[in-house]
């Protein structure tokens, strides 16, 4: 079975898949590794705080999500989960970084092959 080689992690791929099952990035067939490229990288998301919450939004929180984000201590958040195999889902983001992804580590696990 033919394969591709990720760009980010090195991972070996099927050769039909467009992402790669280790890391998620996406795989293109052009392109190798280049030979002193380090294939380990990590990625960083920043989310800030708002002064003020925005108008209510048509398809709003579902009642018992909007009482538990109400009854949230301060300087934490509600990650509800809206669709796919784990809608309604609820996580608590209460540490000053929290990982989520497909990697066994991550602090919140994605069992979901489309992410």
């Amino acid at each position: 079975m033919a394969t591709v080689t990720c760009p980010r992690c090195g991972q070996q791929n099927p050769d039909d898949g467009r992402f790669c099952t280790r890391c998620g990035a996406a795989l293109t067939r052009s392109e190798a590794p280049a030979q002193n490229q380090s294939l380990d990288s990590t990625s960083t998301m920043t989310f800030g705080a708002i002064d003020e919450a925005a108008p209510e939004a048509p398809d709003s929180l579902a009642d018992a999500h909007a009482r538990a984000v109400e009854a949230l201590p301060g300087g934490s958040a509600l990650l509800v989960v809206r669709r796919g195999p784990n809608a309604g889902s609820r996580f608590l983001l209460d540490e000053s970084v929290t990982t989520a992804g497909r990697h066994p580590e991550s602090d919140i696990f994605l069992d979901d092959v489309t992410v």
